[in-house]
């Protein structure tokens, strides 16, 4: 395994890979992921100072955009069940199937992705309005996207159309793509969507206090606000620049 600064030179490879694949929209998100604060990215690339009870989350995260290799680790050494591809659930058995309807694998451009085809997801756009409603519309669908990267099967993308939208995190701005998993499970800090009966739908950050539910948005300086874990309607994943 690489060490020193080799390792780091190795973090900020896979990170810049990951930011160029759109898959984390900032070096904040990563930090977010990892619980750490933004700034000891910074000590990871310079120093590769991880500590080692991160490494095989490290391995894990960045393993859709680096293989084994890259850390100067051996098969062998590689956590067991974590694939160059583990993070698009490929396995030997459907490497050969076709692909799902809202799936497609791309080869990857040059030496940009190594080892392994990436996986796009092609998922609907939907106006922050559609979640006024119990069900979604389609008359509130405004488009698709393709996405790289796993990501669940009900998957959708809201497009941040005014500031308002963005009050949750610095990492969101007005004309972004934010990606929604409805399936995964709601924790602290994460970004969310919520619907709350008489109110027009928002993204939000959550915050829990014991078993009870706020959510805030931190780019307003308004107090936290307790909602029940029902209004919440996704959990964002990542956010993208909306080119189209």
């Amino acid at each position: 395994m690489l060490k020193g600064k080799e390792f780091g030179q190795a973090i900020a490879a896979a990170i810049a890979l990951k930011l160029e694949a759109g898959l984390v929209s900032s070096k904040a998100e990563i930090a977010r992921h990892f619980g750490i604060k933004p700034p000891s990215i910074a000590d990871w690339e310079k120093k590769g100072a991880v500590s080692k009870d991160k490494l095989p989350e490290l391995w894990r995260y960045f393993s859709d955009v680096v293989s084994h290799d890259h850390w100067g680790l051996t098969e062998d050494e590689w956590p067991a069940g974590l694939s160059p591809s583990s993070d698009l659930q490929t396995t030997p058995s459907d490497a050969q199937s076709p692909a799902s309807p809202n799936q497609r694998v791309a080869p990857p451009p040059g030496d940009a992705v190594p080892h392994f085809a990436r996986s796009f997801h092609v998922i609907p756009i939907f106006r922050l309005e559609a979640f006024m409603h119990k069900d979604l519309s389609d008359d509130f669908r405004i488009g698709e996207t393709e996405i790289p990267g796993d990501i669940g099967p009900h998957a959708f993308a809201i497009r941040v159309e005014d500031d308002t939208m963005a009050l949750a995190s610095p990492s969101i701005s007005k004309g972004m793509l934010v990606i929604f998993d409805p399936e995964l499970a709601v924790k602290h800090l994460a970004i969310v969507l919520a619907a709350e009966p008489g109110n027009r739908p928002s993204i939000r950050q959550v915050l829990f206090d014991g078993a009870d539910l706020y959510l805030t948005a931190p780019q307003s300086g308004l107090p936290p606000r307790k909602v029940p874990e029902s209004a919440i309607r996704g959990v964002a994943v990542k956010a993208v620049i909306d080119l189209i």
